[in-house]
């Protein structure tokens, strides 16, 4: 209900701003390119199904010992709570989820904070470099983001003591805490799954005909517009200011309408992948008689 009011709003504000709006669609010069557009999808695909990779080794490090298969039902389950407001239902999803399986609560919520912590760290770790390689178009604001990014990576390494003396000091004993090898292959993960959104946008844009300011803006605006929509709370799946961000750093003439809303599609097309995969990943659960299964489907 809040997606279809979302959608009204900025039909309503599309349809009072058309004079202005409709001339940027129709000098943008549309050129759609099939070959250009399915790699394009195929990478954006790819790059969703790793998505659950670093959330799986987190927990796996915290003592889960659900099947993979199963890890990453839950995760794209979850994951659609991204889409309400107030971005705490996917965290909540997946502590649910973990805490089903058998973890206490603490290590549970550990997971959420880890996986929110690697992909910080990977949005640096992506952005960086690629802000430094896409020149000077791009404002010097990017570059203290994709830094702030990249500081996360100094913080991995102290995590696990820190919160080793947290639960002493709570005189919980045994506690294990995720391995620095862990955080960085999941911080890895993340930087593939980054990266790929990157080329993906690119391709998308290229292959529907609009100027783009080069491959490495778009690689830069994957995880810099997905800090940007995550920093917005309240906006559901951060739809909109996404768009925009990403519209803004790789506009290369066509217009930000045009690519605004190009961005818009193939992030319609990411939900579509979303829930299939969801779907297919609880129906495989289903399938082996398990009730969370079930009763997900």
């Amino acid at each position: 209900m809040l997606l279809v009011l979302a959608v009204a709003i900025a039909v309503r504000q599309i349809a009072l701003r058309w004079s202005e709006i409709g001339g940027s669609f129709r000098n943008a010069g549309w050129d759609p390119d099939p070959v250009r557009l399915t790699v394009s999808s195929l990478l954006l695909f790819c790059g969703l199904a790793i998505n659950p990779a670093g959330w799986m080794l987190i927990s796996r490090d915290l003592g889960a010992s659900t099947r993979c298969s199963r890890l990453a039902g839950a995760w794209f389950a979850s994951q659609l709570g991204r889409y309400i407001p107030g971005k705490i239902w996917l965290f909540a999803g997946r502590i649910g989820f973990l805490r089903s399986e058998g973890l206490s609560l603490s290590r549970a919520a550990a997971a959420s904070v880890w996986e929110v912590l690697v992909s910080f760290a990977s949005v640096g770790l992506v952005a960086l470099p690629a802000v430094l390689l896409a020149g000077g178009d791009l404002p010097a604001t990017l570059r203290t983001a994709s830094a702030a990014g990249s500081a996360a990576l100094v913080l991995l390494p102290l995590l696990s003591p820190v919160q080793r003396l947290a639960f002493r000091l709570k005189g919980v004993e045994g506690f294990t805490g995720v391995r620095l090898s862990t955080s960085l292959r999941a911080v890895g993960a993340y930087s593939a799954a980054w990266t790929m959104r990157g080329v993906s946008i690119w391709l998308w844009l290229e292959g529907l005909g609009l100027s783009t300011r080069g491959l490495w803006s778009a690689v830069a605006a994957a995880p810099l517009s997905w800090l940007a929509g995550y920093i917005v709370v309240f906006v559901p799946g951060g739809i909109g200011v996404r768009e925009a961000a990403t519209a803004a750093m790789c506009d290369g003439g066509s217009g930000i309408a045009p690519v605004m809303a190009a961005v818009f599609g193939q992030t319609l097309l990411m939900a579509v992948f979303e829930v299939v995969t969801a779907l297919v990943a609880f129906g495989r659960e289903a399938s082996k008689g398990d009730p969370i299964g079930r009763k997900a489907l």
